[in-house]
């Protein structure tokens, strides 16, 4: 039976990761133009479902986080869901308690 009129989902079966070209957060911004500031998005066709909040715990890795960032919201969009991705920075204590650094949040 065939659903006539129901755009149907596009969903990318395995993602290929690859590092090799440069990322920056200028780049993340141009191809994520619906994200507002804060990492913010809601399908602009539909009214979602849910509201998901996704939280990154972050420490001195900038670079990771701008390739976490490149691929995860393409994968977000596709669902059609309303979310807000939370970058927390990880503040260590002092040298001998790192397993219980506080959480601090970053705010843009």
């Amino acid at each position: 039976m065939k659903d006539e009129g129901v755009p149907r989902q596009r969903h990318v079966g395995r993602l290929l990761i690859e590092f090799s070209s440069q990322m920056t957060m200028e780049r993340v911004q141009k191809e994520n133009p619906n994200v507002t500031e804060g990492g913010r998005y809601t399908p602009p066709d539909c009214r979602p479902r849910w509201k998901v909040a996704i939280i990154i715990p972050f420490r001195h890795r900038e670079n990771h986080l701008k390739y976490w960032l490149h691929y995860l919201h393409p994968i977000l969009r596709r669902q059609k869901i309303d979310y807000g991705i939370y970058i927390i920075n990880q503040t260590p204590l002092s040298p001998r308690c790192r397993h219980k650094a506080p959480l601090g949040l970053i705010f843009p």
